[in-house]
């Protein structure tokens, strides 16, 4: 839908879209306001007559999921990804486990990792051609491999059922995506573990996590942070135009307007204090 918006004019949205004696429904797990190119601000400006239904645990885990946050470094981080996996069969006698990282590099090395300790596992990312994605799903799916190591790729919009675990091997960049991964696992009232690997870097925005967790809040206002916890740079199409000497300040600040240089001088000519 957002491709929609930002592709075709509002009238050809308005034909192809809303047209005709149909109804439409837009679902997310989460629709972000506050951020740039926010999906919530371009839905209401294109569709201004849309009715929106929240729920009580919006842009929340749900109760059922278990989290744990697991700091480690670069190089302790596939040792780490063992320990936490080889203690997940304390909980579950056949875990079902989603490992996912940032990059395909990541998905390399945590694959690499498992395989080297006798852990089988499959891999989803986009430079594997697509009947081999295709097959390493599917072997997932029907739990002939019990891990699936994948990019953020797989990490929302498939529908993977019965997932027991959800591993961060490389923690998001930031809480949407945090939330879209874990989101894998208890589904449908259904109890499942998350647990997220983190580095110094990322010390700030889980412990942001946690304490919205610890107080049941949702994580929407952590939605504008940055993996090190910092407020994402939201453009400003104001911050890019310098100080123009023909603004008419006789108007006041909120007024501004800008006078075309050929246009009669209102001041006379006079500089202005």
């Amino acid at each position: 839908l957002l491709r929609l918006l930002d592709t075709r004019s509002e009238e050809e949205q308005r034909r192809s879209v809303v047209a005709g004696p149909v109804q439409y429904v837009v679902v997310a797990a989460t629709v972000p306001g506050q951020v740039p190119n926010a999906p919530q601000i371009k839905i209401k400006r294109r569709f201004g007559e849309a009715v929106w239904v929240k729920t009580t645990r919006r842009h929340g885990p749900p109760a059922t999921l278990n989290h744990r946050f697991v700091p480690c470094t670069g190089e302790t981080r596939p040792r780490v990804l063992l320990q936490v996996m080889v203690g997940q069969f304390q909980e579950h006698e056949q875990p079902r486990t989603l490992v996912t990282c940032n990059a395909v590099e990541g998905v390399e090395e945590a694959a690499r990792a498992l395989t080297e300790a006798g852990l089988p596992c499959a891999v989803f990312h986009d430079r594997l051609a697509g009947p081999e994605r295709q097959e390493n799903l599917e072997q997932f799916r029907t739990g002939e491999v019990p891990t699936l190591v994948c990019t953020p790729q797989l990490g929302r919009g498939i529908d993977l059922p019965d997932i027991t675990h959800v591993v961060q091997y490389q923690f998001p960049t930031n809480a949407v995506e945090h939330l879209h991964r874990i989101g894998r696992t208890a589904r449908a009232g259904k109890v499942g573990w998350a647990s997220s690997l983190y580095t110094r870097y990322e010390q700030r925005l889980v412990d942001m996590i946690q304490e919205a967790l610890r107080a049941g809040k949702p994580l929407d206002n952590l939605f504008d942070r940055d993996a090190d916890g910092t407020m994402k740079e939201v453009w400003n199409p104001w911050a890019a135009i310098a100080p123009v000497p023909d603004v008419d300040v006789l108007y006041g600040k909120e007024h501004l307007y800008f006078r075309d240089p050929s246009e009669p001088d209102p001041s006379g000519g006079e500089e202005q204090p």
